[in-house]
C-alpha cells in the first residue's frame, strides 16, 4: 500500500481561529494529510486535525539569549524597521547595554559590513543543537512553520534538525509586517504568502530573487472568515454614532503613550459632539484602560462573551479571542474609523467603514508621547507602504476634525474615502482568495468555517 507522507505544521498557536483558512489550505494541498505538531504545553487544537506532541524543556534559556546576540552579528534587512532598530530598542533599561547595541548597529549599517554578514538564520542555527524531540521525522514528509524564528525559541532544536536533514520545508509569512524583519527563516523550499506584493517586499528587503513559482499565494488568510461573514452582517446606518479607535500597541510602555494621544484627540474633538469608541488591545488587561473613563467623550468598548485565554498554554500571553460577529458589531456602531496603524484597520476596510489614518506631521509633534509614537510609525515599513499610500491621511488635529466633519456631511468626500478601502484591500491581496478555489470548494470551506 502506498501511504502518502504527512504534512507537519509545527506550531503552538493552536487556539488562534485566524489560522482556520491556513490550516484548511495546507490540508487541501496535502491531500488531507495535515498534522499539527505541537509542544506539550500547547492546548489541544479545536480545528479537528490530528495532533502529535513533543516535549519541551522549561529550563533552557540559552535560545533566548543567543537569539538576541545573533541579531547583532547577522545581516540587517534593508527596511526602515531593521535599519532603524536602535530607535525601536527603547525597552532596554541598562544604559551600557543600550550604548553597546547602538554602537554595534551603526558599525553594521554605515561601514558596509552589513552586506558581508550571514543571514540571521545561519548565525542563529549555528549555535543551536539539532534535536528531533524523540519524534520519527523523515524526508518523505513536508514541514510547515512560521518563518519568524523568534516565535519558535522554545523549541528551535526541531527546526535545526529539519534544516540539517534538508527535509522539504514551507515557511509561512504570517503577517503583513513580517517581510520587513531580518529574523526570518528564508531558506525554505517554498513560501506561503498573502500576495505578489508581499513577495516583492520579501525580495526587495532581503535582496532575494524568490520566484512566484516557488511560492503559494493564498491571500490574507487571517481575515478570510471575517471577509466572508461581512457579506452576511446587517449594518444599520442609524446605529453609526461613534468614531472608532482600536488600540495599536501590545505593550504597556507604548499603551501609556497611546492613551495620552487618545485623550488629546478627544480633547480636540470635545466641542464637536463626537464620541470615540475605544477598543482595547486584546492581549492587555482591561484595567490598563480605566483612565479613559475620565474623559466625557470617550467610551471604552468591552467585548461581550469573551474571556482571556492562555493563548499558547505556557502563560506568556493571555488574550481575548473575539468572534467575527463581535468585531462586526463593534464596527457597525462606527460612522468612521480612526487608524493609527493597527491591523484592525484592515477589518474596518472590509466592513467598508470610512477610515481616516492619523499621521501627525513631524513639526507638530510637541509632546514626548507624540514624538515616540510617530517615530515608531515612521520606521514601520508596512504602515507606510500600505496605509499611508492608500488611506485618507489627517496630518494635524485640525485636519482630523475637518475630515470627520466632511465624512458626516459631504457624500462625495465620504465616497472618495470609501473607495480607498478597496485600494487598501487590493494591495494586501484580497483578490487572491477566489483564484485558488473552485465554487464547490468555496462552499465546502464556508461550511467548515461556520462550525467555528
Amino acid at each position: 500500500m502506498n501511504i502518502q507522507p504527512k504534512w507537519y505544521f509545527i506550531t503552538d498557536d493552536t487556539l488562534n481561529k485566524k489560522n482556520i483558512f491556513l490550516f484548511w489550505y495546507i490540508n487541501k494541498v496535502s491531500n488531507n494529510k495535515l498534522v499539527l505538531l505541537t509542544p506539550d504545553y500547547a492546548p489541544t487544537n479545536s480545528f479537528g486535525y490530528p495532533q502529535e506532541i513533543f516535549h519541551v524543556s522549561k529550563s533552557n534559556f540559552f535560545p533566548f539569549l543567543w537569539a538576541k546576540f545573533s541579531y547583532l552579528i547577522s545581516k540587517t534587512a534593508y527596511s526602515s524597521s531593521d535599519i532603524q532598530f536602535p530607535k525601536r530598542n527603547i525597552y532596554n533599561q541598562v544604559f551600557l547595554i543600550d550604548k553597546i547595541v547602538n554602537f554595534l548597529w551603526k558599525i553594521k549599517i554605515y561601514s558596509g559590513i552589513n552586506k558581508l554578514l550571514p543571514n540571521y538564520e545561519t548565525v542563529f542555527f549555528s549555535g543551536i543543537k539539532a534535536d528531533n524531540y524523540k519524534l520519527i521525522l523523515n524526508n518523505e514528509c513536508v514541514y510547515v512553520f512560521d518563518s519568524i524564528i523568534l516565535r519558535s525559541l522554545k523549541y528551535p532544536g526541531i527546526l535545526k534538525y529539519i534544516r540539517v536533514k534538508k527535509f522539504k520545508t514551507y515557511g509561512v509569512i504570517f503577517s503583513w509586517d513580517n517581510p520587513f524583519y531580518s529574523q526570518l527563516y528564508l531558506d525554505t523550499n517554498r513560501k506561503i504568502l498573502w500576495s505578489e506584493q508581499m513577495l516583492k517586499d520579501l525580495n526587495n528587503v532581503h535582496l532575494r530573487d524568490i520566484k512566484i513559482q516557488e511560492s503559494e499565494i493564498i491571500g490574507p488568510y487571517p481575515f478570510y472568515n471575517f471577509f466572508k461573514s461581512s457579506q452576511k452582517f446587517n449594518f444599520i446606518e442609524s446605529q453609526k454614532t461613534y468614531i472608532g479607535y482600536a488600540c495599536a500597541f501590545c505593550d504597556e510602555l507604548f499603551l501609556n503613550l497611546e492613551l495620552k494621544l487618545i485623550k488629546k484627540i478627544a480633547q480636540k474633538l470635545s466641542q464637536t459632539g463626537y464620541q470615540i469608541l475605544v477598543r482595547p488591545y486584546p492581549s492587555l488587561p482591561l484595567v490598563n484602560y480605566e483612565s479613559l473613563n475620565d474623559c466625557k467623550n470617550i467610551k471604552l468598548y468591552l467585548p461581550e462573551n469573551t474571556n482571556y485565554q492562555d493563548r499558547f498554554g505556557d502563560g506568556r500571553e493571555y488574550i481575548l479571542f473575539s468572534t467575527d460577529e463581535e468585531r462586526h458589531y463593534y464596527l457597525s456602531q462606527c460612522m468612521t474609523f480612526l487608524s493609527m496603524g493597527t491591523s484592525f484597520t484592515i477589518e474596518a476596510a472590509i466592513d467598508n467603514i470610512p477610515i481616516i489614518h492619523f499621521y501627525l506631521d513631524e513639526k507638530l509633534r510637541e509632546n514626548e508621547f507624540e514624538l515616540k509614537l510617530f517615530e515608531r510609525i515612521d520606521i514601520s515599513d508596512h504602515i507606510t507602504s500600505y496605509f499611508n499610500k492608500n488611506l485618507e491621511i489627517a496630518h494635524t488635529y485640525d485636519h482630523l476634525e475637518d475630515s470627520i466633519n466632511k465624512i458626516v456631511s459631504i457624500s462625495n468626500f465620504k465616497n472618495s474615502v470609501l473607495s480607498r478601502n478597496q485600494d487598501l484591500l487590493d494591495s494586501l491581496g484580497f483578490g487572491v482568495f477566489r483564484e485558488h478555489m473552485s465554487s464547490a470548494e468555496v462552499i465546502f470551506l464556508d461550511e467548515k468555517l461556520s462550525e467555528f
